[in-house]
């Protein structure tokens, strides 16, 4: 019977639990549509292709040379050759030369994890600038939400303390009230009235911000933030309960990437100096030339016989570079290259502190905020709301008055807005912890390498 229940309960969890992931992954889908599709989300994702394509070029073989050599002709003003002129050399022709350079072996191969470290930095540094994106997205929809709700309740007050003003007004024409009275209730109505426009103003400025964000969203689909800050919550606790790895974190990855590059830059700083070589080979097509010999004053010519090779030429042989100057110079270049690393893996293990750090200090900010709010909207809102039922009913029945009713109305406008002020900055802190964990930065990642996105693109090694 134990075994029947508890697979029930696992099963009920598991329909339960599924239901709402799916309900709160669609909120994740809708701020992934607004990373592939706002102008500033999508020219990351260029960059990061365009380093990608950059990289795929870096490990290509130099390119073969050839040339043409008019070769071993005499020089005069008028450039005439003929076949028995005796001034030719031996050695005139047209030489065809081809040379392929063939770098140090491993040189190639480590340009282009040179390049695949530098497509990593490009891509993590879009992925927390997309983090920033979305997190300063979602704080202005959350302000909006706050400053919204705050107007409304000022606007409220405001009208709650014109009516005691009215109501005190006319106590005062009858002589049961004091001028100072009712003149202080203007005066609350007043600067109430203000904090209503201010608010109204700010909302109005926060709008504005928003219209950078809202016509890349579905405008279909109404964002759900309360939805998302669930899922986000589900998520905080799941990380909270054991020690946060900060592993995949764009930042730490960055970090990774520099220090990965400086330690191929460095390798390739020693096969600077490592030999390179030039295969060549040529073909000298040697001119034809024929000397006539002058048998005496009779002019008996007759062409003199050649006793040496005539023939056309072949050449091939190898060069190589020998590291003679650069060599002398070497150490200080290696310690350049090894305080690059240093200052690298300094910069790694200062940024796995600052995350850890940011993490333990917003998460005591937002379960002390979290533990003020609950408190605020349990049992003080309950009291105020019972407190003023209460006067209500006194009142309808003839044993109370409309100052008394307003004052604690007035109570209750104020607790509702500090709630709010409370909720805002607990879910203000908890985008800041949906950023530390990495839920933004992944939207990046997974639309720009998504297989049926039209950014797909590969890294190979």
């Amino acid at each position: 019977m134990k075994k029947i229940i508890k697979f029930g309960f696992i099963l009920f969890y598991t329909i339960i639990y599924g239901i709402n992931s799916e309900i709160l992954s669609d909120e994740l889908k809708k701020l992934e549509n607004l990373v592939s599709s706002h102008p500033e989300t999508k020219s990351l994702s260029i960059q990061v292709l365009s380093k990608i394509s950059d990289s795929n070029h870096s490990d290509v073989y130099p390119d073969p040379k050839i040339g043409i050599v008019y070769k071993n002709y005499p020089y005069n003003r008028e450039l005439k050759r003929t076949p028995t002129d005796p001034n030719t050399p031996g050695m005139t022709g047209i030489e065809y030369s081809i040379s392929q350079p063939i770098p140090f072996p491993g040189k190639k191969t480590n340009e282009r994890k040179i390049k695949l470290a530098e497509v990593n930095e490009v891509k993590e540094e879009s992925a927390l600038k997309t983090s920033s994106f979305i997190e300063k997205f979602l704080n202005l929809k959350l302000n909006a939400d706050i400053q919204e709700k705050r107007m409304i309740y000022l606007k409220e007050m405001s009208e709650l303390y014109k009516s005691l003003g009215r109501v005190s007004g006319a106590s005062y024409i009858t002589g049961k009230t004091d001028f100072d009275t009712s003149n202080m209730y203007h005066l609350d109505s007043l600067m109430i009235s203000e904090k209503a426009k201010e608010a109204e103003y700010t909302l109005a400025g926060i709008n504005s911000d928003l219209a950078y964000y809202l016509p890349y969203l579905d405008s279909k689909e109404k964002m759900n933030l309360e939805q998302l800050f669930v899922e986000l919550e589900t998520d905080l606790e799941q990380v909270n309960r054991i020690s946060p790895d900060f592993g995949e974190h764009p930042l730490v990855k960055l970090s990774n990437s520099i220090r990965e590059k400086r330690i191929r830059e460095k390798t390739r700083g020693d096969q600077d100096h490592y030999p390179d070589f030039e295969v060549f080979a040529s073909y000298l097509k040697r001119k034809n030339i024929q000397y006539m010999f002058d048998g005496g004053y009779l002019g008996n010519y007759s062409i003199m016989d050649s006793t040496e090779y005539r023939g056309d030429l072949f050449s091939m042989g190898a060069t190589m570079k020998i590291p003679v100057w650069s060599l002398s110079k070497n150490s200080d270049l290696q310690d350049q290259n090894r305080k690059k690393i240093q200052e690298a893996e300094l910069f790694l293990e200062k940024t796995e502190l600052l995350l850890q750090t940011e993490w333990k200090k917003n998460i005591s900010l937002y379960y002390g905020i979290k533990e003020r709010h609950s408190m605020l909207s349990g049992e003080h809102i309950t009291i105020l709301e019972k407190s003023l039922n209460s006067t209500k009913a006194n009142y309808q029945a003839g044993k109370g008055n409309y100052e008394k009713i307003a004052k604690i109305k007035s109570e209750y406008l104020k607790a509702k807005i500090e709630m709010e002020e409370l909720r805002g900055r607990q879910y203000s802190i908890l985008i800041t912890l949906g950023s530390l964990m990495g839920k933004y930065s992944q939207l990046f990642t997974d639309q720009l390498f998504n297989p049926n996105g039209e950014n797909n693109a590969n890294v190979s090694n």
